[in-house]
């Protein structure tokens, strides 16, 4: 029973946006894409230089609801380190992940509440 309530007021939000024919119009996406090659080249004769290849990718969107209430979601190449998405290339048979790297919802009140 919880759980329906909870969920009412997303169901009430999404079934209203999406009943407007402007709801393109609404929404806006962004994304970005890097690839950058790098040469480390430590002056030690110990240490070999290091080559390697990174990129990083992301898209995401933002949705105005109503006037009120926005919400938005990213995703994102890379692991779970909270400072960098970007991904280290190596041979073809690896794989590289993409997740959530962010997700939000922000609601402004209407006059009467502020």
């Amino acid at each position: 029973m919880a759980i329906s309530i909870r969920a009412f007021p997303l169901l009430f939000l999404a079934s209203t946006a999406f009943a407007e024919a402007d709801w393109s119009e609404r929404m806006k996406l962004k994304n970005d894409f890097r690839f950058r090659t790098e040469l480390l080249d430590q002056d030690s004769d110990s240490t070999p230089p290091n080559f390697r290849q990174r990129l990083r990718a992301r898209l995401g969107g933002v949705f105005q609801v109503n006037d009120q209430v926005e919400s938005g979601l990213t995703l994102a190449s890379g692991s779970d380190d909270p400072t960098s998405t970007n991904q280290t290339l190596g041979d073809g048979s690896s794989t590289k992940s993409f997740s959530l790297d962010e997700a939000f919802a922000k609601w402004r009140p209407s006059e009467p509440w502020t």
